[in-house]
C-alpha cells in the first residue's frame, strides 16, 4: 500500500486527473488555467503512480475560502483537507456520504441545506407591472450587473457580504462561455437596476437556474415570477425539457417560487463550515 502523498496540481498531472475524474484533460487544463482562478490552489493525491483524489479552494469576494473536492479515495481525504487551515466552507452532495464523514473529521459543521430541484420547461406568460422594463444582461454594463448582484446576494444565504471584484466578474459573467444572453435578464424600473435572472448554459449538463433576485423594495410584485416564466419559454422553444436550481431550504418565498412552477426535489447539498 503506497502512502499517499499530496502536492500542488501541476501541468503534468492533468492526464493522470483526467483518467481519474473521467473528464475531458481539456476541461481539466480550462479549470485550472483559467485566468480568475490564478489565485486558487489545487491539490492533487497520489498513492504511488495513481490519482487518488483531488482539491480545489478559492477565496470569493465574500472573504470565504470555499473548498471544491473532486472525486477522492477514502484514505485521501484526510491528507488533502490537512493543507487547508482556517476558517473554510465547502459544498457536499448529500449523497457523497464519503466527503461529508471526513470533512466533519476535520471540524467542519453543517451550516445550510440547499434542495436540489428540477424544474419543468414549458412556455409561460412572463406579465411584467407597467413601468418595468427587461433587457438582457447583455445590453447593460458589467459593472451596473455586478452592483445589483452584490446587493441581492446581500440576502442569498451563504453568500453575504460579497464585494465587488470586476475582473472576476466579467470573466463568471459576460466574458463565460456558458454567458446566455437570451436567459440572463435585468429588470429595470426608477431609473436603476431593481432585479435579475440568470441561467447557465453549461457546462452542467442541464441548463442552471444560477439567481432570480429582487431588490427589496421591489418584492410582491411578481417580478420573480415573471422572469422565470420568461427564461423557462426561451429554454420550451428551444426544445428543453428541465432546468436545475439549488434553493436554501429555509428561503421559503424561493422554494415557494420553485413549487409554483411544479419544480421538483430531486436531492440535498450541505454546505459545511468551519470557523478556526
Amino acid at each position: 500500500m503506497f502512502q499517499i502523498e499530496v502536492r500542488r496540481l501541476c501541468a503534468d498531472d492533468y492526464p493522470g486527473l483526467s483518467s481519474w475524474l473521467g473528464v475531458n484533460i481539456d476541461e481539466i487544463r480550462s479549470a485550472a488555467e483559467a485566468h480568475h482562478v490564478q489565485s486558487r490552489d489545487h491539490w492533487i493525491a497520489h498513492a504511488g503512480s495513481e490519482v487518488v483524489g483531488g482539491l480545489s479552494s478559492w477565496r470569493s469576494p465574500d472573504g470565504r475560502l470555499r473548498l471544491y473536492p473532486d472525486k477522492c479515495r477514502e484514505d485521501a481525504w484526510a491528507p488533502l483537507l490537512s493543507r487547508i487551515t482556517g476558517p473554510a466552507v465547502a459544498c457536499v452532495n448529500g449523497r457523497n456520504v464519503e466527503a461529508l464523514a471526513a470533512l466533519r473529521q476535520c471540524g467542519f459543521l453543517v451550516a445550510r441545506t440547499e434542495l436540489m430541484y428540477e424544474i419543468p420547461v414549458c412556455t409561460h406568460q412572463a406579465l411584467f407591472p407597467a413601468g418595468y422594463e427587461v433587457v438582457s444582461a447583455a445590453d447593460v454594463s458589467v459593472e451596473d450587473v455586478m452592483a445589483l448582484d452584490c446587493r441581492l446576494r446581500d440576502d442569498v444565504p451563504g453568500t453575504e457580504g460579497w464585494t465587488e471584484a470586476l475582473e472576476w466578474f466579467r470573466e463568471e459573467n459576460h466574458g463565460s462561455p456558458y454567458f446566455d444572453p437570451a436567459c440572463y435578464l435585468i429588470v429595470r424600473a426608477d431609473h436603476q437596476h431593481v432585479a435579475l435572472i440568470r441561467v447557465w448554459n453549461g457546462p452542467r449538463p442541464l441548463p442552471r437556474l444560477g439567481m432570480v433576485g429582487v431588490l427589496s423594495a421591489y418584492r410582491g410584485r411578481g417580478l420573480a415570477t415573471a422572469l422565470l416564466g420568461q427564461v423557462l419559454s426561451v429554454w420550451s422553444q428551444r426544445g428543453g425539457t428541465v432546468i436545475t436550481a439549488e434553493v436554501d431550504q429555509d428561503n421559503h418565498a424561493s422554494n415557494a417560487l420553485m413549487t409554483a412552477f411544479s419544480g421538483r426535489v430531486t436531492g440535498t447539498e450541505f454546505e459545511l463550515s468551519r470557523p478556526s
